[in-house]
């Protein structure tokens, strides 16, 4: 998956809505946009780079751990950390992973990975 299918795909899973592309002229330049979760009155506002950002990604797994609610669910973190060790290839990877590991580990646990 391409940094741009990552990022709309934890954006849409994290309840991010209407995503659209605005091009730029350039298609590295362009920029995802959508209203992000509880925020439709501010606009449309570009989404989090979960791909390099390892804030973001902090916050997509608060999001993943309470599975989109305020309870804490133990077995999807279960599953996310156990993705999180295939990906990396390390039993400590909650210490070391980038962000972009933790965006496929979140993206398999959530079964919208793509090869």
């Amino acid at each position: 998956m391409t940094e741009r299918e990552i990022n709309m795909a934890i954006a849409e899973a994290c309840g991010w809505t209407e995503l659209e592309v605005f091009s730029a002229g350039h298609p590295d330049d362009d920029m995802v946009c959508g209203y992000e979760p509880n925020g439709v009155l501010r606009g449309k506002l570009p989404i989090p780079d979960y791909c390099n950002d390892l804030n973001a990604m902090h916050e997509g797994e608060r999001f993943l751990w309470a599975d989109g609610k305020e309870s804490y669910n133990p077995f999807i973190r279960r599953e996310y950390l156990q993705e999180l060790d295939r990906v990396t290839h390390c039993q400590w990877s909650t210490v070391s992973a980038t962000a972009r590991q933790r965006a496929e580990a979140f993206l398999r646990t959530v079964g919208k990975w793509k090869e």
